[in-house]
């Protein structure tokens, strides 16, 4: 059910949306400008800090996308999301709490690999618009045509609902093995009884099916009582805690402050600080 700040689909703007021109008035567009939105040319391309490259798009281009993001997010997601308003990786840890057995694996290049059909097909046929609207949305939603831009505010909306059947159908999985699913961007994580590992290689091979790839490294199992890792959490019975590696940054942080004297470096480093001591009270409390 969709709460007084969100709507389901059939109440987004986007459904039916019968022209270019209806396209351009939401968007605040001429179709001029939509046509040259599509050729995907306005984006900064670049590695990030662990060699991932990152397709952020800029100028008019990136407006557009804050307000496409800004209507699909009203969207009503399920449950299981918690790559939504409202909750966190905090809250998608918290949800497999308990000494019970865990699955977990993550999609590979997850919004690389959301292609420009699977978006038309979004639009096609989860929105309802006819074909050359969900082209033309679909182009502007893309990098260059090919894929889920990796750096945009519509990457994470657009890449859930292009690829929704493929978590319903883990979600329904799960059920039927009386185990509880999240998914927290491209992280999956079952828990119950039955979550064992037959039920892992039934997850990844749904993934499979819909086009992504998972990692055996990144796929794992883990006892009813052991410590389990879970979206930069660690869950140990009913309990969430740091992980030992957010400890010893915020450690070497306090290390660091002492003896700055430089303002500005003494400023950056406090803020820093505060930072990770946040997300730290966020998973303790």
């Amino acid at each position: 059910m969709a709460n007084r700040d969100r709507y389901l689909v059939d109440q987004s703007p986007f459904f039916r949306l019968g022209s270019k021109r209806k396209l351009g008035e939401l968007l605040g567009l001429t179709i001029i400008q939509l046509n040259d939105l599509a050729a995907g040319t306005q984006y900064n391309v670049f590695k990030n800090d662990r060699g991932r490259w990152i397709q952020h798009p800029i100028g008019f281009l990136g407006a557009v996308h804050r307000r496409i993001a800004k209507l699909l997010t009203r969207i009503a997601l399920p449950d299981y999301a918690h790559a939504q308003k409202g909750r966190s990786y905090v809250s998608n840890a918290k949800a497999h709490t308990g000494s019970v057995p865990v699955i977990k694996t993550d999609l590979t290049a997850y919004y690389p690999s959301v292609e420009l059909t699977q978006v038309i097909r979004l639009f096609s046929d989860d929105f309802k618009c006819p074909p050359d609207v969900a082209w033309l949305i679909a182009r502007i939603c893309t990098y260059q045509g090919r894929h889920i831009p990796t750096g945009s505010e519509i990457s994470g909306i657009v890449a859930f609902l292009a690829t929704r059947r493929m978590f319903d159908e883990i979600h329904s999985l799960a059920l039927k093995n009386g185990c509880t699913m999240t998914c927290y961007v491209d992280d999956i994580v079952l828990s119950g009884q039955g979550a064992t590992k037959r039920l892992l290689v039934q997850v990844r091979q749904i993934a499979k099916k819909h086009g992504m790839k998972t990692k055996d490294s990144k796929s794992k199992t883990f006892a009813a009582h052991a410590p389990k890792t879970i979206t930069g959490c660690v869950v140990r019975g009913d309990r969430l805690l740091l992980p030992n590696v957010r400890h010893e940054k915020i450690n070497r942080l306090t290390r660091e402050l002492k003896g700055i004297t430089d303002k500005s470096v003494r400023t950056a480093l406090e803020a820093s600080l505060r930072g990770r001591r946040l997300e730290a009270a966020q998973i303790l409390s």
